[in-house]
């Protein structure tokens, strides 16, 4: 993975995360596709596990059985996001729409989050998390889309500088020169 790569899955995040003001749920498909586009770049493989109709089925149980509780806070705002914009908008994002989602169930900013560290996001675990949904990370666009809002970019650079994630920062850099 190259350093622009990592930075346009950094950005990207950035870009989708509720803590920064930035609701996904407020955002249409094609915004997201646009930036997904942008940043990324990697055709997604569609899977029926985030089919509307499933979730909704399954948020009707009166109990939601193997799912965590992130997990159904997830399925319901899939089906809030489905509602609002529509189910042909929702098929052609769901799967990115799910890894944002994903990548909501923490924070970037620390202070924020009294020093429990499993509440936020560290570099390896946002690069974990995107393997896990679309493949090698290796993938993602090598021109680097620099887009972000003057105060995102603050935030990224924020969050660049905390001691775990500049750890993790470098040793990917010096992985590329590898």
């Amino acid at each position: 993975m190259r350093q622009n790569q990592i930075d346009n899955l950094i950005n990207f995040c950035f870009n989708f995360h509720a803590s920064l003001d930035c609701n996904p749920l407020d955002m249409d498909a094609s915004y997201i596709l646009e930036k997904w586009n942008k940043y990324i770049g990697i055709k997604v493989q569609k899977y029926d596990q985030i089919d509307v109709d499933k979730l909704k089925k399954e948020l009707s149980l009166k109990f939601v059985v193997g799912r965590t509780k992130t997990d159904v806070k997830i399925y319901k705002a899939l089906v809030e996001w489905s509602e609002k914009w529509g189910i042909e908008e929702y098929n052609q994002v769901k799967e990115i729409l799910n890894f944002i989602l994903v990548v909501n169930t923490k924070g970037f900013r620390y202070k924020h989050y009294l020093n429990e560290q499993n509440l936020f996001w560290d570099l390896d675990e946002l690069v974990s998390v995107f393997n896990q949904h679309f493949g090698s990370t290796g993938n993602i666009n090598t021109e680097k889309y620099d887009h972000l809002h003057v105060i995102l970019k603050e935030e990224v650079s924020s969050w660049l500088e905390m001691k775990l994630v500049n750890r993790q920062y470098k040793i990917m850099l010096l992985d590329i020169a590898d």
